[in-house]
C-alpha cells in the first residue's frame, strides 16, 4: 500500500471514530416529547439514532394465533382464516411457508398465523403463516402444536414494544446506561437488557427533555442544512419521489500541501460518513440522490463508493449504494421501514408540516 493510500485509510478511520471519541459508550434516553414516546441513542452530545413505539401497547400486531381456514380464494390468491371466535383475517398465499404441509390447504384446516396489521379502512386484519419471531419454533413443530389447540387460541403474545426497541438499539450500539423519567417503564427497561444500569430521572424542577436538550436535538436532526466539522455542509431536500442531498465545501480550506484532488476526496469522504448517519437517523427511504463535489479520478470515485458502501453496511435497514452517474450523482436506495423521522416530529413538535417542506 502506498503512503498516499495509507493516508486515505487513516483519514477514513479518523472520520469514522471522530463522533464517538468523547463517549464511545453512549446512553439510551427514554421519554415522551410532544406526546410521542421516544428512545434516543446519544453518544457524547451527538444524537445518533431515534426510535419510537406505541406506549399504549394495545396493538395485537405480532401475536401468534391458532387459525382455522374458512375459505380458499384462488381468484384473490389468498385464504380467509378465523383467528378468534369473532374475527377472520386475510392471509395471502404468498405469506405461506414453502414447506409441503402448507400445500393444498382447505376449509377447516388449522395453522399458526401471526397478525401483521390490524383491521383498517374496512379491510380485515392481515395475517401471515411465516412466523417471524426471535427464537420462536418454526415449521412442522409449530403447526403440530397448533393442531392440538382450539382455533382462536393465543399461541404466543408479541414482545413488549418498548423491549423490542431497546433490543434494536443494543444490537447496533455500545450502551453504558439507560435513563428514563417514567417510573412505569423502569421494570420493562431492566428486563429488556440485564446487566446495564437503568436510572430513573426524578428532578421535577428541571425536565429530562431540557437537561439533554432533546427537542433541540430533534430539530437539528430535521434541519435542512447539516454542518460538517471541516466547515463544509450538506443540504437535504425531500420531494414526492426522492431525497436529494447536496454536498458543499463551504468554508473548508485544504492544507497547503494538499492537491485539489486530495482536498475534494477528503471533503467527500467526510460528507459520506455524515450522510450515512443522517440516512439512518432520519429514517430516509426509497431513492436517495447525492450530489458530491466532482471527482476527476476514477480511482477516487471508487474510493468514495467503497467508503459509502462500508458506511451504510452498519445500517440494520437494507441499504444499497448503486453507482456514481456521469454527472457525478451517487444513487442510493433504502428499504422503507416505519415512518420517517420528519413525519413523526411534524406531529410531535410542530403539529404541521416542517417549515422547509411547505
Amino acid at each position: 500500500m502506498s503512503r498516499k493510500v495509507e493516508n486515505h485509510a487513516s483519514t477514513l478511520e479518523g472520520i469514522a471514530l471522530k463522533r464517538e471519541a468523547d463517549d464511545p459508550e453512549g446512553r439510551i434516553l427514554v421519554t415522551v416529547v410532544g406526546g410521542i414516546s421516544f428512545c434516543f441513542y446519544v453518544a457524547g452530545k451527538r444524537l445518533m439514532d431515534v426510535k419510537t413505539w406505541d406506549a399504549e401497547g394495545a396493538s395485537r400486531v405480532g401475536n401468534v394465533y391458532v387459525g382455522r381456514v374458512t375459505k380458499v380464494s384462488k381468484d384473490l390468491e389468498a385464504l380467509f382464516v378465523a383467528f378468534s371466535k369473532e374475527e377472520t383475517g386475510f392471509l395471502p398465499m404468498s405469506k405461506l411457508p414453502k414447506e409441503k404441509e402448507y400445500e393444498d390447504l382447505k376449509e377447516g384446516d388449522l395453522l399458526p398465523v401471526q397478525m401483521t396489521a390490524e383491521a383498517q379502512r374496512g379491510k380485515r386484519p392481515s395475517l401471515s403463516a411465516r412466523i417471524r419471531w426471535t427464537n420462536w419454533p418454526e415449521g412442522e413443530a409449530l403447526r403440530q402444536r397448533a393442531a392440538h389447540l382450539e382455533y382462536g387460541s393465543l399461541l404466543a403474545k408479541a414482545p413488549d414494544p418498548l423491549s423490542e426497541v431497546i433490543l434494536q438499539l443494543f444490537a447496533q450500539y455500545p450502551v453504558r446506561e439507560i435513563v428514563t423519567d417514567r417510573p412505569e417503564w423502569v421494570e420493562a427497561l431492566k428486563e429488556a437488557q440485564e446487566g446495564v444500569p437503568v436510572r430513573l430521572y426524578a428532578d421535577a424542577s428541571f425536565s429530562m427533555e431540557k437537561l439533554y436538550g432533546l427537542k433541540t436535538k430533534l430539530q437539528e436532526a430535521l434541519s435542512r442544512k447539516v454542518w460538517l466539522s471541516s466547515g463544509g455542509f450538506l443540504m437535504i431536500d425531500h420531494t414526492e419521489a426522492m431525497t436529494v442531498i447536496d454536498v458543499n465545501s463551504g468554508k473548508h480550506i485544504g492544507a497547503r500541501h494538499q492537491t485539489s484532488a486530495d482536498f475534494y476526496l477528503k471533503s467527500n469522504l467526510e460528507a459520506a460518513a455524515e450522510i450515512a448517519l443522517q440516512i439512518r437517523l432520519r429514517n430516509l427511504s426509497g431513492m436517495i440522490l447525492v450530489d458530491f463535489i466532482n471527482l476527476e479520478s476514477d480511482s477516487d470515485r471508487e474510493k468514495l463508493l467503497e467508503f459509502m458502501r462500508e458506511s451504510v453496511s452498519k445500517d440494520n435497514v437494507q441499504t444499497k449504494v448503486w453507482d456514481i452517474t456521469a454527472l457525478g450523482i451517487m444513487e442510493i436506495t433504502r428499504q422503507k421501514k416505519d415512518k420517517p423521522l420528519r413525519e413523526l416530529c411534524a406531529k410531535a413538535m410542530f403539529n404541521a408540516e416542517l417549515p422547509h417542506e411547505k
